[in-house]
């Protein structure tokens, strides 16, 4: 979600300000969950052919994701503030051993970033549910230092976790690391000893801020790569190619 007409609130008289400031506009391609299975023959140097495809069911207001998730007492009364105000933003996203986990940017509660996870059953739709029938999905609160979370990467039975400031400025950016997170079944609060910080990224003011992440490897060893948005005019090289960075794992 987006506040509505920002780019003309500097210019309107201040009631009219005041009441756009109060509007958002929802976007139906905000609402979209879902996977696509490729053919055989993709690889990394072939056209990717999709055979099927399936998502939550969703229109341009909500979806089966939004409205389950409006029933969670802690996220509810952020469900209707603009996702870069600390609002419901979903930015991370990662998948392992059958289970679904989104990291939000926001909300940041408290100073706890939020980790949802689900175990999916895929035929038409894509149906979110828990393999152990005691609720739908499970709701995890990481201490990040204040960061919301920007991306999720599976390496082994952890997760790695990028994090970031939850509102459009620039700040911190670091790398956690949440050891056995395909493991955990206890809602609420991570033990902080299961979540470690690795390292930061070093930023440029409106420039080069870090979104995504993924193993790479490379000699045998694996790494991280991170791709940043807002790039720099050096990282998009006149337009031939554009420059991610690479990070060892301790």
């Amino acid at each position: 979600m987006r506040r509505k007409d920002w780019e003309a609130i500097d210019e309107a008289p201040a009631d009219a300000a005041l009441r756009a400031l109060g509007k958002l506009d929802r976007q139906e391609n905000r609402y979209v969950l879902g996977s696509v299975k490729l053919g055989p023959e993709a690889g990394p140097h072939t056209e990717p052919v999709a055979e099927s495809w399936s998502a939550v069911k969703f229109d341009q207001n909500s979806s089966t994701l939004y409205t389950l998730l409006e029933g969670n007492p802690a996220l509810k009364p952020f469900m209707a503030i603009p996702s870069k105000e600390n609002g419901f933003d979903i930015e991370g996203l990662a998948v392992g051993q059958n289970r679904l986990f989104l990291g939000l940017r926001g909300p940041v509660i408290r100073g706890l970033a939020s980790v949802l996870q689900f175990d999916i059953e895929r035929d038409k739709d894509v149906v979110l549910k828990s393999s152990d029938g005691r609720q739908p999905y499970r709701h995890f609160l990481l201490d990040l230092a204040g960061l919301g979370i920007r991306d999720l990467c599976v390496q082994g039975g952890d997760l790695l976790v990028l994090a970031g400031p939850t509102m459009k400025l620039d700040g911190p950016i670091r790398v956690y690391r949440w050891t056995n997170a395909l493991k955990s079944i206890a809602d609420g609060v991570v033990d902080g000893a299961s979540v470690k910080f690795l390292f930061g990224i070093a930023t440029q003011e409106g420039r080069d801020h870090a979104e995504g992440i993924a193993l790479f490897k490379r000699a045998g060893r694996e790494q991280l790569i991170v791709v940043y948005d807002s790039p720099s005019d050096e990282r998009l090289n006149g337009g031939t190619h554009y420059t991610a960075d690479l990070f060892d794992l301790p």
